[in-house]
C-alpha cells in the first residue's frame, strides 16, 4: 500500500511538473512584454546586452546619448548590420548598410564606426572584426532597441516610421509608441 501511494504521488508530481513547464513555455511564447512599462523593457534590453557582451568584451560600447552628443563634433558612420528584411522595416536615420560600408571601407578610415543591430550582439561581433582591421569602432549598446528607448526617429523608404523589426519575439522590447515587427 505504501509503495502504491508513493508511486501515485511520484506520477502526480511528474504530471504537475510537465503542466508547469508547458504553461511556462506557452506564456513565454505568447508574451510580447506588452504589459511591461518602458523602464522594465529598457532594463531588460541592457541586461540582455550585458549577457551578450562577454562574446566581444574587447569592443568598447557607446550609448545612444553619447552617440548623439559626439556626432556633431566627430566623423561618425553608423552601420546597420541587420538583414535586408529587418532594414526594410526601419533604420536609424543616416545609417548605411553593412554592404555599403564594405564597398567603401577606405572612405571611412578616419571615422568612428558605430555598428548596430537589434540589441547589439551581431553588431558587437562585427565591431570585433573591424577592430582587427584597425578601424576605430564602438558598438551601439542596446542597438535599435535602445534607440527607441531614447525616443529617436527611425526611417524606412517612405519616411519616418515607428515600426522596428525585432528579430524575434524574445527581443520585442521596443519602447512605448513603437511597434515591434517580426516578418
Amino acid at each position: 500500500m505504501m509503495l502504491e501511494t508513493w508511486s501515485f504521488f511520484a506520477k502526480l508530481l511528474g504530471v504537475l511538473s510537465l503542466l508547469g513547464g508547458i504553461f511556462f513555455w506557452v506564456s513565454c511564447q505568447s508574451s510580447s512584454y506588452s504589459g511591461w512599462g518602458n523602464q522594465e523593457k529598457k532594463e531588460k534590453v541592457f541586461s540582455m546586452y550585458q549577457g551578450y557582451k562577454k562574446d566581444f568584451s574587447a569592443v568598447e560600447d557607446i550609448t545612444v546619448e553619447e552617440l548623439l552628443e559626439i556626432s556633431s563634433t566627430q566623423l561618425v558612420v553608423i552601420v546597420d548590420v541587420r538583414e535586408k528584411r529587418e532594414q526594410k522595416v526601419s533604420m536609424i536615420p543616416g545609417a548605411i548598410t553593412q554592404e555599403e560600408f564594405k564597398q567603401n571601407k577606405k572612405d571611412y578610415q578616419n571615422h568612428l564606426i558605430i555598428p548596430y543591430c537589434t540589441i547589439g550582439y551581431r553588431s558587437g561581433k562585427y565591431a570585433e572584426e573591424l577592430q582587427k582591421e584597425k578601424f576605430r569602432v564602438k558598438n551601439l549598446a542596446g542597438s535599435i532597441l535602445a534607440w527607441t528607448h531614447a525616443e529617436q526617429d527611425l526611417v524606412n523608404s517612405e519616411g519616418k516610421t515607428k515600426q522596428v523589426h525585432v528579430y524575434g519575439q524574445q527581443w520585442n522590447l521596443v519602447a512605448e509608441g513603437y511597434e515591434g515587427m517580426i516578418k
